[in-house]
């Protein structure tokens, strides 16, 4: 290549970091997803989080799918204070969310533990879906009759 040894080993020396730097970096964004480690838990929720972050709704009457009615209030909690301003601010579509799933529910949805924990679960994941800023990270039945 040059004259000058030292710079031919200089030069693959140089490439050969950028390449390693290179590969290192690629290697951490395939394989690194954002996921928690078993050792790297959410930290619990206290009470005084659990006051200040959680938002009530209406109580919500509506049908279900199969021609009962429902009387619900939920309350949901935010996962931090600007998550929760947005929560607030979004209450209208909140509910509308919350009357149109519950829509293509059944009795028998609510009538087991699982069937409310699935219930809960799809709307978490509606309601973060129309959140931009924040997360919503639990849903609490404060208020359940089906008639």
């Amino acid at each position: 290549m040059f004259q000058n040894k030292l710079l031919n080993i200089s030069l693959i020396i140089l490439i050969a970091l950028s390449l390693l730097a290179i590969v290192s970096v690629l290697a951490y964004m395939l394989f690194y997803d954002g996921t928690l480690d078993d050792n790297d838990e959410p930290r619990p929720v206290s009470g005084s989080d659990v006051q200040e972050l959680a938002i009530k709704t209406d109580k919500i009457t509506t049908n279900l799918a199969d021609g009962r009615m429902i009387i619900l209030t939920l309350s949901l909690l935010a996962e931090d204070r600007r998550s929760r301003d947005e929560l607030q601010q979004r209450m209208v579509q909140v509910n509308d969310l919350i009357i149109t799933t519950l829509h293509s529910q059944t009795r028998k949805d609510f009538e087991t533990t699982e069937g409310l924990e699935s219930y809960k679960l799809l709307l978490l994941q509606r309601l973060n879906q129309i959140m931009e800023r924040g997360t919503i990270i639990d849903v609490f039945y404060i208020e359940k009759v089906i008639q």
